[in-house]
């Protein structure tokens, strides 16, 4: 029988909460949920109507124990209030309303005398009806990365329970993490058994006495289901997160004038001097403010390009910048490959290898796809210049593709497609959300063209996002760009199935 580790502050966590009786209980939906003062913490638990539970910190001691706890209820919310030698809390227990069980609570502190707090506890822990919390199982399906949103996913399946969707709201507790200089990065998630918030600690800056600061505001949503299949995980989780989201607090929305904002931004870029270079007398976007060093990028000038020529047709005006960075796009051809290169032939001297991807000839697998997106983009508006260039390049991104067999390394040797660097790190793969972005350019190839290899190419590449769920992220922009790509799929093919056959796409293209 496999044994979860845990620490000892999760080891006595099942023992605590066994010995000791609820001091509220209240019934939500079909649950059952039950506050205890185990001495050291106050958990709520949550008991699910098929009868497994899991405990939710809301108050640690601090190597103290509660001495008064007092339970006040209203209307849709519970208070509680607590005090230990070391501090007085705060805990309000609010039930939105909600299809789903839902609940939050937000618990605050004030601490009686200056406190440097080096620990503290996760605030989730799985429990079993008989035994110990490190007998349980569950898997964790996506959880706060980097310093990104504060949300945990995860499902209970020994004993069999259901699905938590968890989601900290980290903007309430920026007064503390200003105060004690802390980050809240990779705060929320955990491993089993221990899972949730653990609150940033503050072992060198000291928590200023009988000041309030909040330190947890978390939103919790039950469902009896547990997702298998990729695609279940992801719709289940987004469904979640968008009823979440609808309660969670939000500032004001306040007009702001966008369009003096971009006219400012195009005056800016065109007359600042330090966002261009020149290079045998053709004008290039710098892609840093003053960078001269740096040649100039393939990438940033169709990042630009493509919004400008947006912007000119909307609101029906020219400007000259638009001829000048249009001018400077032939230039980035390189004809003994026959494809777009990301840094400027001419300035291939320039590059000084002070990172990876800056020398001759090495591409970054998304930037040589990114500056074909826009010119399929321009090519779509009609842009004669944009289509020929886009479609002289078309083929060696598809040689690309097939070589890597559409799963794409971090860099390559686009002379001889050498990989330079595999894996973003050991073991975590290349740049998994590639194939969504190369297929979208293909699905704009089709749209320019009408040719059915670039459908077949799109839905190969499609084809290895399958199995990836939550691990498709590596760079947002082209998570999105895959998110496109299965949308422009569907409505060409009709087809809704999660592994989007390729027999599925022939059948559809044939016809």
């Amino acid at each position: 029988m496999m044994i979860n580790p845990v620490t000892p502050w999760a080891a006595t966590v099942q023992a605590d909460i066994s010995n000791s009786v609820p001091i509220f209980e209240i019934d939500l939906k079909a649950y059952k949920l039950k506050i205890h003062d185990v001495g050291d913490s106050i958990w709520l638990i949550v008991f699910w109507p098929a009868g497994p539970s899991i405990a939710f910190r809301l108050a640690f001691g601090m190597n103290s124990l509660f001495e008064k706890v007092t339970i006040s209820e209203a209307p849709d919310e519970i208070l509680i209030t607590a005090s230990t030698r070391l501090a007085y809390y705060r805990i309000i227990l609010f039930f939105p309303e909600s299809p789903l069980a839902t609940f939050r609570y937000t618990t605050t502190i004030r601490t009686k005398l200056p406190l440097l707090i080096p620990f503290w506890p996760r605030d989730i822990v799985p429990l079993t009806k008989d035994g110990n919390t490190e007998n349980t199982a569950g898997t964790i399906h996506a959880k706060q990365v980097g310093s990104r949103s504060g949300q945990l996913y995860f499902s209970m399946t020994k004993p069999k329970a259901g699905s938590v969707f968890y989601f900290q709201n980290l903007t309430a507790m920026s007064p503390y993490c200003q105060e004690t200089e802390v980050s809240l990065r990779e705060t929320v998630g955990g491993e089993w058994p221990e899972l949730g918030f653990q609150f940033p600690v503050n072992a060198d800056k000291p928590l200023p006495a009988n000041k309030e600061y909040i330190i947890s505001d978390a939103f919790v949503q039950f469902d009896e289901n547990i997702p298998e299949s990729d695609t279940e995980i992801v719709e289940s989780y987004l469904d979640l997160l968008a009823s979440i989201y609808l309660i969670l607090p939000k500032p004001e929305p306040s007009q702001h004038n966008w369009l003096s904002t971009a006219e400012k931004i195009l005056d800016n870029i065109s007359s600042n001097k330090g966002c261009w270079t020149q290079t045998d007398g053709i004008s290039y976007l710098n892609a840093y403010v003053g960078d001269y060093k740096t040649p100039a990028e393939i990438m940033v000038q169709l990042a630009v390009l493509l919004p400008l020529n947006e912007y000119l047709t909307w609101t029906g005006q020219s400007h000259p910048m638009l001829q000048e960075l249009s001018d400077g796009l032939k230039y980035f051809y390189d004809k003994s490959i026959k494809s777009l290169v990301r840094w400027h032939p001419s300035l291939k001297d320039d590059l000084d290898h002070s990172e990876e991807q800056k020398s001759e000839m090495v591409m970054d697998s998304w930037y040589l796809h990114h500056p074909l997106l826009n010119l399929a983009r321009l090519a779509l508006r009609g842009d004669k210049m944009a289509k020929k260039l886009f479609m002289d390049s078309i083929d060696y991104a598809i040689k690309v593709a097939r070589n890597f067999n559409y799963k794409w390394p971090v860099f390559y040797k686009m002379t001889t497609l050498e990989v330079l660097k595999a894996e973003t790190a050991p073991g975590n793969g290349g740049e998994k959300d590639v194939p969504g972005s190369y297929a979208h350019i293909m699905l704009l190839a089709w749209q320019l063209t009408k040719e059915k290899r670039f459908l077949l190419e799109a839905s190969r590449a499609i084809k290895k996002l399958d199995g990836l769920a939550f691990d498709i992220f590596y760079q947002a922009n082209n998570t999105a760009f895959a998110a496109g790509a299965f949308v422009e799929m569907y409505k060409v093919t009709n087809d809704t199935g999660p592994a989007w056959h390729l027999v599925s796409y022939r059948d559809n293209i044939s016809k």
